[in-house]
């Protein structure tokens, strides 16, 4: 008998699945609280930038870029628990078991909305760390041979990020 109550030929199979929920539960629980951490820090440091005139418009356009970030990961989250409900609460045993039920998952509107926003928050933050490196490296005379490499790799995870996102839909 796992944790769930379920009585099975392989206990250790359910074993491992409630196992598996709680720990990416958890984890994504855990990620998101330092995240919100971290953006109320960014916010409380941004607020006093907004009573000056030269650094107004900097510190919207981080503040709405840091809340799109957020509102987006909160909702990617709140995804990724629906579907840890259906897939291991609603319908533990149907479809073959677990992993029968997430191949039905896949191209079901839950899993491309979740897909969707996991794509826009990677970008995003991805993004942010680009313009960083550009901010450190921009006043070098190497600032073009840094940023080449990085600017590839950006554009291509946008590339298979797009791919990944036609296989979802």
């Amino acid at each position: 008998m796992g944790f769930s109550g379920h009585f099975t030929v392989s206990g250790s199979t359910h074993l491992t699945e409630d196992v598996d929920l709680i720990s990416a539960t958890t984890i994504n629980g855990l990620l998101y609280g330092i995240a919100l951490s971290l953006f109320f820090l960014s916010v409380q440091s941004l607020y006093p930038q907004l009573k000056s005139p030269h650094l107004w418009g900097q510190a919207i356009f981080m503040l709405g870029y840091t809340s799109v970030v957020m509102i987006c990961g909160i909702i990617y989250l709140t995804l990724v628990t629906q579907m840890g409900q259906l897939s291991y609460i609603d319908h533990n045993t149907s479809l073959g078991e677990l992993l029968g039920y997430e191949i039905f998952l896949l191209g079901q509107p839950i899993e491309v909305a979740q897909t969707i926003f996991n794509i826009i928050v990677d970008i995003m933050t991805l993004g942010i760390q680009l313009w960083r490196l550009w901010v450190i490296y921009h006043a070098t005379q190497y600032s073009v041979v840094i940023m080449v490499l990085p600017v590839l790799l950006y554009l291509g995870f946008i590339g298979k990020s797009v791919y990944i996102f036609n296989l979802h839909s």
